[in-house]
């Protein structure tokens, strides 16, 4: 997210690290992935862990240096084409922080392992994001981000350790 933010010209600052590396998914941390992964959600729950993002914005309300962060937070799971959550925006009515934090957040989950699955890798993550632009993603920050792979901004081989919020909170735990 920080990367394609720097190919749009966004001033990237240590607030913004913070904010896409802990705070869009902090409300899932109650949840233990493991069983959210391993069972079938019924709608109701699939509705509560649909609104992380609303309590994630909940969370930060009130936290002055990041006042600005809210509307990228709160949309973080807003899908191109309008199937996405937690209010169904489309297009350019998605704010670009969402649409960023968007496209950072399943980059990272594709080139981490989760609980649920190995990573794919640069390569495959690519290939997955460039495959739902103009559904899932924003077509114009895809090409940034394609764009900044192309150019070794992004680099075919990521860190093993980096840690993800889940590491983080496993170790909490």
């Amino acid at each position: 997210a920080l990367v394609i933010g720097g190919e749009n010209d966004l001033e990237v600052t240590d607030d913004d690290r913070f904010l896409d590396t802990i705070i869009p998914d902090s409300p899932n941390v109650p949840y233990d992935m493991q069983q959210v992964i391993e069972k079938v959600l019924d709608d109701e729950e699939f509705l509560e862990i649909q609104q992380h993002p609303v309590f994630a914005t909940e969370i930060v309300r009130g936290i002055d240096f990041l006042s600005e962060a809210h509307a990228g937070i709160l949309h973080h799971h807003e899908y191109w084409n309008g199937s996405g959550y937690p209010h169904g925006l489309a297009g350019e009515s998605i704010p670009l922080q969402g649409r960023i934090i968007h496209i950072g957040d399943a980059f990272d989950a594709m080139t981490t392992d989760r609980v649920y699955r190995t990573k794919i890798g640069v390569a495959g993550a690519m290939k997955e994001i460039k495959k739902h632009a103009g559904h899932q993603f924003d077509p114009d920050l895809v090409a940034c981000l394609v764009e900044a792979h192309r150019t070794g901004l992004v680099p075919d081989g990521m860190p093993e350790s980096t840690p993800t919020l889940y590491d983080l909170i496993d170790r909490i735990r």
